[in-house]
């Protein structure tokens, strides 16, 4: 089935639902939840979505097409790896780019014959016409005889993943078919080139192996190790691309009185210097992270406008963050590209350390807050003139995998009535949304007056078949 079609690029990602193949309740919402966040990640990337039960029906529509040059299978459950997921489609486009027919997790399974593994590959449409389309070929038992294929002697990791397989040239008797064995067969017969993917695509993504329960079990700390992290850890950056956003704030006619926003980064001051601000402006650090907020305060009370990336580095030395198991090299990294980017803004300004003096004199507040959770803006003052930022915090990746699209509309659709009650004439910014990718419609207004952005329908939205059953209701959380 075509989920969202706008053929920007030629790659097109095939997401499997594995919904049937869980092994418990909890399983299933996890990997409706994830795969919600590819919907979601892929469509801001503007490829070209298909979701089905069968790879084969999914292959032969982006054939059909006419259009594509490769095709990305991809189990519904798939995570994004924390600091990785924003590299995917670029690692992606980067493999597409070689010489191969196949390219996936390709296992030597020993007595059985080789198995693609289903939780990712990608296909190569042209080589995939030229083998005349053929059946992927799933799991069966009884004996069977095949050509072994020729592998390469270094593996990936252990000793039953190599780095490529080609045609051999003796039959082998085989006591069971697994996932992909048609598919390799019949491509390495036409002497068609099969390699892994990659140390880069591997590290992108997490799979959770939904269809073995204790195997799930074991994987799942892996993710809520991620959000714990995101909501501790120190980020000197903005992700946000900010063109739209200053453009908006350029336009308004008098400076912001009252500024709320998230604790990360610096885009807070691209949005006082563009919008304009009074000694009077008051700016609110609204934020899950406590640290975050820490930083912000440091920032604001220490920092002289200079080496910010030299502030990060002491800032997180000096944080129980510390304690978290990122390392050195990322935190450098980090601090060098925090530094980079601070420098550059900094060249925008004639005086730059003047600006930086009035800023550092405003007033501040920092507020710890989750607005998945039950919350309330009693500490804003309704009648200032108040921008509104929340980023992209009801498309998060790192957590993802915890809440259901269905509860983060709830949510977005609650912090609008809140906000339109409490001071009805602030600005809302959002870089994302929770609807995001499931709209019939492709576009929605992402900034403006609160009472101008309207609050999301989820019976209006496009429905996964995993979401068949559970779409069906009001939203709005009073």
């Amino acid at each position: 089935m075509i989920f969202n079609l706008v053929k920007q690029k030629t790659i097109a990602i095939c997401i499997v639902d594995v919904s049937s193949l869980c092994q418990s309740d909890w399983a299933r919402t996890v990997a409706a939840n994830l795969g919600d966040y590819l919907i979601s990640y892929f469509y801001k990337k503007e490829y070209d979505i298909y979701i089905g039960y069968s790879e084969d029906i999914l292959l032969q529509e982006v054939s059909d097409s006419g259009f594509y040059t490769h095709a990305v299978v991809l189990a519904s459950g798939t995570a994004l790896s924390m600091n990785y997921g924003l590299e995917l489609t670029r690692d992606i486009e980067a493999m597409c780019k070689k010489e191969f027919a196949l390219a996936g997790h390709i296992l030597d399974r020993g007595e059985s014959y080789y198995e693609l593994h289903h939780q990712f590959y990608i296909v190569n449409i042209k080589h995939y016409e030229a083998a005349e389309k053929p059946m992927i070929g799933y799991w069966e038992e009884g004996t069977h005889t095949q050509v072994k294929p020729i592998r390469s002697e270094d593996n990936v990791h252990d000793d039953y993943v190599p780095l490529w397989i080609k045609q051999g040239t003796s039959v082998t008797q085989y006591n069971k078919k697994l996932h992909g064995w048609n598919i390799i067969s019949t491509m390495l017969a036409r002497d068609m080139t099969i390699i892994d993917i990659g140390v880069e695509l591997r590290n992108r993504k997490q799979y959770l192996y939904y269809e073995y329960d204790t195997v799930f079990l074991k994987h799942i700390p892996k993710l809520h190790q991620h959000a714990f992290l995101a909501n501790n850890f120190i980020f000197p950056l903005n992700t946000d691309g900010d063109t739209t956003r200053l453009e908006y704030l350029s336009s308004l006619s008098e400076p912001i009185e009252q500024l709320v926003t998230i604790a990360t980064g610096f885009n807070w001051i691209k949005d006082l210097t563009v919008a304009g601000f009074t000694p009077s402006t008051e700016v609110i650090f609204a934020d899950i992270n406590i640290h975050a907020l820490n930083f912000m305060r440091k920032f604001v009370t220490e920092f002289d406008g200079d080496d910010y990336g030299k502030l990060y580095r002491e800032s997180v030395e000096q944080m129980t963050v510390m304690l978290l198991p990122f390392s050195d090299t990322i935190i450098e990294d980090l601090a060098n590209a925090a530094q980079t980017q601070w420098s550059a803004f900094k060249q925008q300004f004639v005086d730059w350390y003047s600006v930086w003096a009035d800023i550092k004199q405003l007033r501040y507040q920092f507020r710890p807050i989750d607005y998945t959770a039950d919350y309330n803006l009693d500490w804003m003052d309704s009648n200032k003139r108040t921008v509104y930022n929340v980023s992209d915090i009801f498309g998060f990746a790192p957590v993802a995998f915890k809440k259901s699209v269905k509860y983060k509309i709830a949510c977005e659709n609650r912090l609008l009535e809140t906000l339109a009650s409490r001071n009805p004439n602030s600005i809302i910014i959002f870089t994302a949304k929770a609807a995001d990718g499931f709209r019939t419609s492709p576009s929605t207004r992402l900034i403006g007056p609160v009472t101008d952005i309207a609050l999301t329908n989820i019976n209006e939205l496009k429905a996964p078949d995993w979401h068949r059953s559970d779409w069906t209701s009001a939203v709005i959380l009073r």
